[in-house]
């Protein structure tokens, strides 16, 4: 059964909070309200309306102001989740005592944007296990209604409940499913992965959102974006995560079809702008030195010396191209071989010069990059070799990879002639679109790309790309969910 959910992942969490007796506040790191739950509404008496877009402050006793900007400020610098018991003000001035958790919220780069803060009133003693039962059951209720798959799991990260949907997605039932029964649904190139980026996500204490693959009831594998938020009790221990699932894999579809087309025409590009022109001009040559051969013989002779050569230099950009073209996305899963292997290919091609000297140096130790960003890497790697190896005219080339903790790093340097400043500063030469196309996967690659390069004293490129971006999750402690672990490992 596939049903088309016409909302996202953040959407339907915001439906899910509903349920909470809890404020759930998101605030920009000045303090300025972006997110205002219904319970916030109830327990402030203020309108989310009221409150999007003004100071948090607002609920915040003057005399504890400053206090509470300098907890923000430390959650801001150090990143480490902050419990706090405090007091709030409702509209019209009644005091509310409180217990609150403040976590932070990154973007794709792992910078903190916001401050997520869940607030819980603990001015007057409650009957702790009916308001958990009721809110639990409220919870379960209208996660069965929605039709978007819904899950919740403990501490140890495995399920405790799933929505009807879910296991309508699936076709198990609850006591197949609940524990780390779903697993056995992911994708098998997915599994450990999966698995070690939830676990992490765990020990963090932090949202997060990931993509796999899971099996739907008819076999056929579903790509899956599974967005999951921490959930604490009154006293801001950790009690688990909720967490919603869709089904995405149309989008994943229209954007590989996009991606393929943009690379279609890339590579269309490059064989119009490099051997399409190159032929041309020869062409042109040719049918000069024909029409000079009965008359002129010797001028003739000399175009096509001249045209021969340009011929050669055709060919040589034509196998360049084609050898990157053909680059093993197996081998680049080691990125120094693969760069290396690229490299001593160039170098057996220079069989009619002095070849250069070529190494390749690896600092820090190696760690598993996103795949897309590996791709970009390599490709970019083999665009500066080829043209340090075809222009440079250097005597060294080499390239270092360095394994940073804040960020990825990639040079390759040559001891040449240099780019000319003119073709630096457009971006490459007319006609060519070699440097232009290394910017371009850097932005791909979520990196930056810088070019250094003068008249006779050689060229450096260097690509930097943030960890959080280029690195795959680390394997996290078993401390939690060990039998994850194992499952993804094939131990039973």
């Amino acid at each position: 059964m596939s049903t088309e959910i016409a909302t996202t992942p953040s959407t339907l969490l915001a439906a899910i909070v509903e349920s909470s007796d809890d404020a759930i506040i998101s605030t920009t790191l000045d303090g300025l309200v972006t997110f205002w739950s219904p319970a916030a509404e109830r327990m402030f008496g203020y309108a989310a309306t009221e409150m999007i877009g003004r100071p948090v402050v607002t609920i915040i006793p003057p005399a504890l102001v400053d206090k509470e900007r300098a907890l923000i400020s430390r959650l801001a610098e150090n990143g480490r989740m902050v419990r706090n018991e405090s007091i709030r003000v409702r509209k019209g001035g009644q005091q509310l005592k409180v217990a609150a958790t403040f976590s932070p919220v990154r973007d794709e780069a792992g910078t903190i944007v916001e401050i997520l803060s869940i607030v819980h009133d603990v001015t007057e003693a409650q009957p702790s296990d009916l308001v958990r039962r009721e809110s639990g059951e409220r919870f379960r209720v209208m996660a069965d209604a929605t039709p978007v798959m819904i899950k919740s799991a403990g501490v140890d990260g495995e399920l405790d409940f799933v929505n009807k949907a879910f296991l309508e997605f699936t076709g198990r039932r609850m006591d197949e499913t609940l524990g780390i029964g779903w697993a056995e649904d992911i994708h098998p190139e997915d599994l450990q992965g999966c698995f070690e980026f939830r676990i992490t996500a765990f020990c963090e204490r932090r949202l997060f959102q990931h993509e796999y693959r899971l099996r739907r009831h008819d076999g056929e594998y579903r790509w899956i974006i599974d967005t999951d938020v921490p959930r604490f009790d009154a006293d801001g221990k950790f009690i688990g995560y909720v967490g919603s699932n869709v089904d995405i894999t149309d989008r994943k579809r229209a954007e590989e079809l996009d991606a393929r087309i943009n690379e279609r025409t890339r590579i269309a590009r490059e064989l119009h702008d490099t051997l399409l022109q190159s032929f041309h001009g020869l062409l042109l040559r040719f049918q000069t030195a024909y029409s000079l051969l009965p008359s002129r013989p010797e001028e003739a002779r000399e175009i096509l010396e001249k045209a021969i050569n340009a011929a050669t230099k055709a060919i040589i950009e034509g196998r360049d191209a084609v050898q990157a073209l053909r680059s093993s996305t197996a081998e680049a899963n080691d990125l120094a071989a693969a760069i290396k292997t690229f490299g001593e290919e160039l170098t057996a091609s220079e069989s009619d010069s002095i070849s250069p000297a070529f190494r390749v140096e690896v600092e820090g130790k190696p760690r598993n990059l996103h795949p897309i960003r590996r791709e970009e890497v390599h490709r970019i790697a083999a665009e500066a070799l080829g043209n340090a190896f075809r222009h440079a005219r250097a005597r060294n080339i080499e390239v270092e990879i360095r394994y940073e903790e804040q960020q990825f790093r990639l040079r390759v340097r040559d001891d040449g002639k240099g780019i000319d400043p003119e073709v630096l500063s457009a971006t490459g030469r007319d006609g060519h679109f070699g440097l232009h196309g290394m910017k371009e996967r850097a932005e791909i690659a979520n990196g930056k790309l810088e070019i250094w390069s003068r008249d006779g004293a050689g060229t450096e490129i260097e690509l930097t790309i943030p960890a959080a971006s280029a690195y795959r999750a680390v394997r996290p402690s078993t401390q939690f969910a060990p039998k994850f672990l194992s499952t993804a490992n094939g131990v039973e």
